[in-house]
């Protein structure tokens, strides 16, 4: 950025919103403009950088020939390397544009014959796009603090065309209808997905057993809340997003839309339970080319209790067969029944542990005071069974 004589530049929130003029990012529901707030920025592999207009120009200027006041910074053959077209984007609906093909890290396209280089940009209540017309040796450079925005494409090529001596094409004219169509269709989108819901459904189970924590290896924990007094809904936390999740119908919520943050609107949580009847999961489709991503339960209740799990060892029987119940030294409990290898039981959760390596087999332990486990039930795919604890001789 130095060599450049960039003036107003940094990497996050915290450098924009202690700029003097640093603007404010603004979105649009509808016909609606609100306030957004600073959202961080997570995508820096693909830039992530806070600055003015009159910085980014001297970007733009400095890909006409990778020099900085006559200083060569990047070779010919590198320039030309990341301008030249590699990976097709797609054709514009408009002829004046054309086919648009990605470089390294520049959109290689045309404009009403003429060859041009840019990249646009977007976030929060953001937009920007940059313009460069190597053979013309000229540019356009548009910042917006409101999105969606058409501005960037009617500005920028409103003065292509003052470059070019053409006649000046009403891009306004051709955008506008477009916005327009886009709130009408965004309410009838609205109607289409609320008449898609099964009315007069309920939860499976009371809200309080949805509650607790989710977790996938990869995607992290999503938190399922309720409010102290229990007088509101379900509510998620999940990586930073979150807020209350509206009953679609059965045992699928979805998150609410919020137009000026960050955040997944519309999408659906689907809680799922065991063969008895437990919450245990949540499906949610965070990707569009895979299955939906699954959730499990995090272990909660008694079973992360020391003492209630120091309550569970001893000998139990069913059918005469003794099953023992053991605590390592790490306070982790493991089930040896006579004649069988020994499993480790796996916190699930209240009272109730998986058998380690056997799918769909769980033990629970009965407590009828604070003080005592008196058995053991086996849950397994082919029925419950009861161990009571052997009494001691």
């Amino acid at each position: 950025m130095k060599p450049l004589g960039f003036k107003h530049f940094g990497f996050s929130i915290e450098a924009l919103g202690a700029a003097e003029d640093g603007a404010r990012p603004h979105a649009m529901d509808g016909d609606t403009r609100s306030r957004t707030p600073l959202s961080p920025i997570r995508a820096t592999p693909a830039g992530g950088i806070n600055t003015s207009v009159a910085d980014l120009a001297k970007w733009a200027r400095f890909l006409l020939d990778g020099k900085a006041d006559g200083r060569p910074l990047l070779s010919a053959q590198s320039l030309r390397e990341m301008t030249t077209p590699r990976v097709h984007m797609g054709r514009s609906e408009y002829t004046e544009i054309g086919a648009s093909h990605y470089g390294l890290g520049l959109f290689c396209e045309q404009y009403r014959g003429e060859r041009t280089i840019a990249h646009s940009g977007s976030w929060l209540g953001w937009g920007t796009l940059m313009t460069v017309v190597p053979e013309r040796r000229a540019g356009v450079v548009v910042l917006t603090n409101r999105a969606p925005s058409a501005v960037t494409s009617i500005l920028t090529c409103a003065v292509l065309d003052r470059i070019s001596g053409r006649e000046p094409i009403d891009w306004f004219a051709r955008f506008a209808p477009k916005r327009r169509q886009a709130i009408v269709q965004q309410a009838m989108d609205t109607k289409t997905r609320e008449a898609s819901r099964h009315s007069g459904t309920q939860p499976s189970h009371a809200l309080d057993d949805y509650v607790g924590g989710y977790a996938h290896p990869a995607y992290g924990h999503i938190q399922i809340t309720r409010d102290a007094d229990r007088s509101s809904g379900l509510h998620w936390q999940w990586r930073g997003l979150g807020g209350p999740l509206a009953h679609r119908h059965y045992d699928v919520f979805t998150t609410p839309e919020k137009p000026a943050e960050f955040h997944p609107d519309n999408m659906a949580l689907t809680f799922l339970y065991d063969r008895e009847g437990s919450i245990d999961r949540i499906a949610a489709q965070f990707e569009p080319l895979v299955a939906e991503i699954v959730f499990q339960r995090v272990a909660a209740g008694d079973v992360t209790d020391p003492a209630f799990r120091a309550l569970c060892t001893g000998t139990y029987t069913h059918s005469g067969r003794k099953i023992e119940v053991r605590c390592d030294a790490e306070g982790a409990l493991s089930l040896t029944i006579a004649g069988q290898p020994t499993r480790r039981l796996v916190p699930a959760d209240g009272r109730t542990f998986h058998i380690a390596q056997f799918e769909g087999f769980r033990v629970e332990f009965r407590r009828p005071s604070p003080d005592t486990v008196d058995a053991l039930i086996f849950h397994e795919p082919g029925g419950i069974f009861l161990a009571p604890r052997a009494v001691e001789p």
